[in-house]
């Protein structure tokens, strides 16, 4: 569901944009601009992401520590326990986001904005 989600505003956040540029300021977006910004709200959108499965991670290890004392012995030892721990501490990919996150979201605005180029190119010459 997520997936489905992420590769939505993949798509949605350029024509939105355009909508609003044309909508507000009656105004043809530059694809630079366009393509920056639609960067960015991926990017944030990410950072975004990790941040809640962090906190969602960590409040469900947070459920096996029974005295609140932030460590884990005796009986708060479990296999769930364990099972929950190795969620949090096992998943480089979280720790990594912002800098994959950074080279996806360039490689997203570089085809983006050739994207948008070759659009207003060929807008050019059907208008001829």
């Amino acid at each position: 569901m997520f997936f489905y989600f992420f590769v939505f505003l993949l798509f949605l956040t350029p024509v939105l944009q355009n909508w609003a540029f044309k909508y507000f300021g009656n105004v043809r977006p530059r694809p630079i601009i366009v393509s920056f910004v639609s960067a960015l709200i991926i990017y944030v959108f990410i950072q975004l992401s990790v941040f809640v499965i962090e906190r969602n991670l960590k409040a469900e290890l947070d459920a096996f520590d029974l005295n609140g004392d932030g460590f884990f012995s005796g009986e708060e030892v479990t296999p769930e326990q364990n099972a929950a721990m190795m969620r949090v501490i096992g998943d480089t990919a979280r720790t990594f986001a912002p800098i994959t996150g950074g080279i996806f979201c360039f490689l997203y605005f570089i085809a983006l904005y050739f994207l948008l180029k070759v659009s207003v190119w060929y807008k050019k010459i059907d208008d001829i």
